[in-house]
């Protein structure tokens, strides 16, 4: 898929999810089947970036929006991955705009 390519996942495109640590892996895996037959894999690490950024706008009693952005952390912690998908400096309405843009 392009970068100018969009992929809108409402309720009803999604047939089923499937979330649990395979056999011979450590960490969880989530596969979400589409109507029209794809399948998303996403590893532990997107799923805890995405819940984490869902739980923070949902409780905080300002934010309205954030940005997580690929980042390569040149010493991370033991156990941890060099890229990273990490929250941005960028203001709430920026994002706003460009996500309203990007609809």
């Amino acid at each position: 898929m392009s970068s100018s390519e969009k992929l809108v996942l409402r309720n009803q495109d999604v047939v089923r999810c499937l979330l649990g640590t395979p056999e011979g892996h450590s960490h969880m895996r989530a596969l979400l089947e589409t109507a029209d037959g794809k399948q998303i894999f996403l590893q532990e690490a997107t799923l805890a970036n995405i819940t984490r950024a869902y739980v923070t706008l949902k409780t905080h009693p300002v934010r309205k929006a954030l940005e997580l952005v690929l980042e390569r952390v040149e010493n991370p912690k033991e156990g941890f991955a060099h890229w990273q998908v990490l929250e941005s400096s960028q203001e709430d309405e920026e994002i706003l705009r460009r996500l309203a843009e990007a609809m």
